[in-house]
């Protein structure tokens, strides 16, 4: 699926691609789209479908992911699962009533987590050979400084959309690489954030984060310690590709696990449990994270995800629970950088308050964003308040002005809201435009009928998303208004019937 007759590969990898209609002429018969739309309605095509891989830009993973679920298709998507805690919620509850009703699989391509010695690890701690957690040290540096200083890579440091924080961070390492380590040590310790401290180094040329320092207060009392970094010497993608480094350290109330090395040389480290007692250590010799080597059937993501596609026992090293709580994580990380404070992660399957967020102050990076309106228009403002639960909360703007009317017939319409991104920022706004006259009703009034002067609503957004770390603006006619009302769902859902 491409949508474009000349795909373009990332700007670091220096390469051409072959156009749509070279991979037609090299696969005779194989079909190719240009969207997601175009290929679910093919219904010969999908019939002979069993999986899809998601590898696209990370905005579009949960649209993409929750389509072909409701198709009935397993799902192997690359990480992260999201860049947004909401979609990465709706998205984990979609793959539990698919793996519960229709056996479906969902996987994130973290492809350490598939590795035989993230299970054994898992395993280990599962056991109880670690005893009670007590804090996990999580190390991960690599040779990519090329890749996060270089703004000509966007898709790996610019933030857009809903990655976009207001002092204009939010992309880079974390989401780039952090994932990967993140992955790991929530797979193998069920970790679930419940706040986040953090400070990153950002690039001056790039603006993406280039070292992540966090720590993470985690269920349970558990405290996790991620440092992390592109600035370890050398070219993972050069001649010759320098491995990345792994220190990872899991300390329970029995001893500790330890697994690190260089993910180039698997003889360059092990797992080992140590314990109080003195009883021998448990050694798993070798070090094996990330399976990137040409000599082999591929990543054992991969691989496990054919045995699911085939109907085959498969293992699951990053289901959507791994996919959720690695977002919650990293979103929090990137909130914590920019307000300067703790901040607490987002809602999960079994989380759903999260701690208010800070209203930018009047010195925000989001004022230098937004242009002047254009002649014959005007800018409108809204800060919203701090709520401890945003993802429960939405805002709905209308658009109308004041006008005189019989006080019985209704008036509508005559305008339209468009949301948009200001471009080279990611911040979204919102612009209304008329279109045509006012609309009305035709009810028959009395002789005298008295007038009346009522905002006539032209035009409405219905609810959209609550967030009150950066502002609602609208550009509209200077004739217009705008008006809002807030939206809050019930605190408990209610269990439906079966019809």
């Amino acid at each position: 699926m491409e949508p474009f007759e000349a795909p373009r590969a990332a700007a670091f990898l220096k390469l051409t691609l072959e156009t749509k209609t070279q991979l037609r002429e090299r696969y005779k018969g194989v079909p190719i789209f240009s969207s997601c739309e175009e290929m679910l309605a093919d219904e010969e095509a999908m019939g002979k479908i069993d999986g899809v891989i998601i590898a696209t830009a990370h905005a579009f993973h949960a649209v993409l992911g929750m389509k072909f679920l409701a198709a009935g298709k397993h799902v192997l998507m690359e990480k992260p699962m999201t860049v947004d805690v909401l979609e990465a919620c709706t998205l984990a509850a979609a793959a539990d009533r698919a793996l519960r009703e229709q056996k479906l699989a969902f996987m994130v391509n973290n492809t350490a987590n598939f590795r035989a010695q993230s299970f054994e690890a898992r395993r280990l701690v599962e056991a109880g050979e670690v005893g009670e957690l007590h804090h996990v040290l999580a190390v991960m540096y690599s040779p990519l400084m090329f890749l996060f200083d270089d703004p000509a890579n966007d898709g790996w440091v610019k933030a857009t959309g809903k990655m976009l924080q207001p002092d204009g961070s939010g992309n880079g390492f974390g989401y780039g690489q952090l994932s990967h380590l993140l992955g790991w040590v929530v797979q193998v310790g069920a970790l679930e954030a419940e706040e986040v401290t953090a400070m990153t180094h950002r690039s001056e040329r790039s603006g993406a984060d280039l070292m992540d320092a966090a720590l993470i207060r985690c269920k349970g009392g558990v405290a996790l310690t991620i440092s992390g970094g592109c600035g370890w010497p050398g070219n993972e993608h050069g001649k010759e590709a320098t491995g990345k480094h792994f220190d990872i350290k899991l300390f329970g109330s029995k001893g500790v696990l330890m697994y690190g090395g260089d993910d180039k040389n698997p003889a360059s480290g092990r797992l080992e449990l140590r314990k109080h007692d003195g009883s021998p250590p448990y050694v798993s010799e070798g070090f094996l994270m990330e399976n990137t080597g040409d000599n082999s059937d591929g990543p054992e993501s991969l691989l496990e995800f054919i045995k699911a596609c085939r109907g085959l026992p498969y293992q699951n090293g990053a289901d959507q629970n791994v996919g959720l709580q690695v977002v919650r994580m990293l979103d929090a990380m990137y909130r914590s950088a920019a307000s300067k404070r703790t901040e607490a992660a987002g809602p999960s399957a079994s989380a759903s308050v999260v701690a208010p967020p800070r209203r930018p102050d009047d010195g925000s990076h989001w004022q230098k964003a937004y242009p002047a309106a254009a002649e014959g228009m005007k800018r409108v403002v809204i800060h919203l308040d701090a709520q401890a639960d945003e993802y429960s909360w939405k805002i709905e703007l209308t658009v109308g002005k004041e006008m005189e009317t019989d006080g019985v017939n209704h008036r509508f319409g005559g305008a339209k809201i468009d949301e948009k991104t200001v471009e080279g920022w990611g911040y979204g706004y919102f612009e209304a435009t008329t279109h045509g006259g006012v609309a009305t009703t035709r009810i028959g009034i009395r002789p005298g009928q008295p007038k009346v002067t009522r905002f006539v609503t032209m035009a409405s957004t219905g609810p959209v998303r609550y967030n009150s770390r950066l502002p609602v603006v609208v550009y509209l006619h200077v004739d217009l208004e705008v008006q809002y009302r807030l939206w809050k769902a019930e605190p408990e859902s209610r269990q439906a019937e079966t019809g």
